[in-house]
């Protein structure tokens, strides 16, 4: 399989965003956009730079962008839904969890935080359910110290 000059560009973007090179990161993935204007995985990457530099509002603008194009591009609900739970917005976290569990509905983080924005805003029962489910699926993938601390939340939860 032959990769296109703007795939370079980008997976570039990603390592260098991964080294927290984040003007090089930019550099990269705005090269990738005038490559491809349509490359919704630039806009994700350039999100991601913005997440990590706490610019939330151009972070959920690019996230949003690459919604746009890649309306099931998991990873962009979740973050955006991350952003907004920062905030304290809970209802729209909540809203772009629930997206990332039905584009993934092995999605454990955000079973995870789904569950505890649900128990924030009263829903302790609701939140308890998402944290199982979180439970299980990090049971099914192998992960016993992940799958425990959730249930010691849980439990603490319970009492």
């Amino acid at each position: 399989m032959l990769f296109a000059i703007e795939d370079a560009f980008c997976n570039r973007g990603l390592a260098y965003g991964a080294m927290g090179n984040y003007v090089l990161a930019i550099e990269d993935f705005n090269r990738t956009l005038q490559l491809n204007p349509n490359y919704y995985g630039a806009y994700y990457g350039i999100g991601v730079v913005k997440m990590y530099q706490n610019q939330f509002k151009e972070a959920i603008i690019k996230f949003n962008k690459c919604i746009e194009i890649n309306p099931l591009h998991v990873s962009s609900y979740f973050y955006r839904g991350y952003i907004y739970e920062l905030g304290s917005y809970y209802n729209k976290a909540l809203e772009n969890y629930s997206a990332a569990i039905k584009i993934d509905a092995f999605h454990k983080e955000a079973h995870e935080k789904q569950g505890f924005i649900r128990i924030k805003i009263g829903d302790l029962e609701g939140g308890i359910q998402d944290l199982k489910l979180a439970a299980n699926i990090s049971l099914k993938q192998g992960n016993v110290e992940d799958y425990q601390r959730i249930l010691n939340n849980i439990r603490e939860l319970e009492i």
